[in-house]
């Protein structure tokens, strides 16, 4: 299991167990703590969501990255064939010169 799919599954599996179990724990108090605990487990939820998108934005700009790169090495490639094709009859030239 790659990297990307572990941080998915496990926020995605966060949230349900936030979602879920949490319930229990905020209810068990009174008063202030009550808001104190739902502003915690909504920060959780939020870190959640947060990993999930961070995820896909590295993908998406990894692969744009990625795509450059491989632009730019085709693109040295044909420029050293060039050159060295200019280099090659130069030195043929000289030869039979």
């Amino acid at each position: 299991m790659s990297i990307e799919r572990f941080l998915v599954f496990g926020s995605v599996i966060a949230w349900c167990v936030l979602s879920y179990c949490t319930a229990f724990w905020v209810e068990s108090v009174d008063g202030y703590l009550v808001g104190n605990r739902r502003r915690v487990i909504a920060m959780w939820r939020i870190q959640c969501i947060l990993t999930v998108l961070n995820v896909f934005a590295y993908g998406q700009l990894m692969r744009w990255f990625d795509d450059d790169a491989a632009r730019e090495k085709v693109q040295d490639r044909r420029q050293m064939q060039v050159k060295n094709l200019k280099n090659l009859k130069k030195s043929q030239k000289k030869v039979r010169g």
